[in-house]
């Protein structure tokens, strides 16, 4: 079996940005036929979910990273495209990773931001961050289980939800 190899989280990605201002985007608060793309801000409510716009700045999947406030660290895969806005930082990996994989090794991982008193995270500490990496084909073996029991945590979980609006639920 291959050894994981230690790179930095630069070396396994194409770009690592932080996102901009809402202002500069064509945005509404709500879903529309024109503002289909999602705009994601530094927060875990609602997976960080700020608005809608009608032109991505990032159309292939990515992980975000909430960079600020208290979901400092809070990480998500972006399979669809999306505008980052706020300084939450994005990352796109390269050919050494796989974006899904990636997302769970963050997510686990708990990246925490520096000791001022408003916690955050930077673009160069993301950068500097080490990562052990198997080959990419046993990366995407082992984020494929782990989507699939992912899948079935939410399955579960939308089931239990049912029971619960059913009258099912005791407590």
């Amino acid at each position: 079996m291959e050894q994981w190899k230690q790179y930095k989280i630069e070396d396994i990605c194409e770009q690592i940005f932080a996102g901009g201002d809402a202002a500069k985007y064509n945005t509404s608060k709500h879903q529309t036929p024109v503002h289909n793309i999602p705009i994601y801000a530094n927060s875990t409510e609602n997976e960080g979910l700020y608005g809608y716009c009608d032109k991505a700045a990032v159309s292939v999947p990515a992980v975000t990273i909430a960079a600020r406030g208290a979901g400092v660290g809070f990480v998500a895969f972006r399979e669809k495209p999306f505008v980052p806005i706020v300084r939450l930082i994005t990352l796109i990996t390269n050919k050494l990773a796989d974006t899904k994989f990636i997302y769970y090794y963050l997510k686990n991982r708990r990246l925490s931001g520096d000791g001022s008193a408003i916690p955050q995270i930077t673009v160069p500490m993301v950068k500097k961050e080490n990562i052990l990496l198997p080959d990419l084909v046993i990366q995407q073996q082992i984020a494929s289980i782990l989507s699939s029991l992912d899948s079935k945590i939410e399955l579960n979980r939308r089931i239990n939800d049912n029971f619960k609006l059913g009258g099912y639920h005791n407590g």
